[in-house]
């Protein structure tokens, strides 16, 4: 159930619990597969009076990135399409830091809190929808070059989710820097409350492709 959120507590972000070889996609029929982006958990706390905080999965604020003018700005059209003197929170990847192809860019996984509640209880499938209708677009990026994300302003981007074809959009993975592989999220797993660095794994698992450096 929604619950009341007035006094601000930062929350784990959804994380999975386990990883699967590429090989076994096809035993999960019905979950949805979403491109997990290499950057850096963002949380992207909106304030009732309309000011904003960037935060990583540790449950700090970002130390290295300084918000840029154009992101700043971006963020700010995002919130002037929400409802006023609540609270939000939005869940993403933070491009900045490990890519030197894409930098200043916050993409879009999920909404944790909505309107001034804590959205424990809905389901994936709800919360996206919530997405869709803030961000909601059917143009994609092009700095890229490969089309990866709806694209809401010059820096604030959704990740797409995928119901059919994802051995292939793994593969599509495979050749580039920005995408670290697939998160499986299945539509109908509920919220759960964020207390844990580890939480919601029982409708999250992660599909990885082989580098060293890949730790999420």
């Amino acid at each position: 159930m929604k619950t009341a959120y007035t006094n601000k507590f930062v929350m784990y972000p959804p994380r999975p619990n386990g990883s699967i070889v590429p090989d076994t996609l096809d035993k999960y029929p019905g979950w949805w597969g979403q491109r997990k982006w290499n950057g850096t958990r963002n949380l992207l706390i909106v304030l009732p009076d309309g000011s904003y905080e960037l935060w990583n999965r540790h449950r700090e604020q970002h130390k290295q990135y300084k918000v840029t003018s154009m992101m700043d700005k971006s963020i700010k059209e995002m919130i002037s399409k929400l409802k006023k003197g609540v609270f939000h929170v939005f869940d993403g990847e933070l491009m900045d830091a490990k890519t030197k192809t894409l930098k200043d860019r916050i993409v879009m996984y999920d909404v944790l809190v909505y309107e001034g509640f804590y959205l424990l209880g809905t389901t994936y499938r709800e919360r996206y929808k919530i997405l869709m209708d803030i961000l909601g677009t059917n143009e994609h990026e092009n700095e890229t070059g490969h089309k990866l994300a709806f694209k809401f302003n010059e820096n604030i981007w959704l990740s797409e989710v995928f119901e059919r074809d994802l051995p292939k959009r793994f593969d599509e993975a495979m050749k580039l820097d920005v995408i670290e592989g697939l998160v499986l999220k299945d539509p109908n797993g509920k919220l759960e409350f964020g207390i844990r660095e580890k939480n919601n794994g029982s409708w999250l698992i992660r599909v990885r492709k082989p580098h060293k450096n890949y730790a999420w």
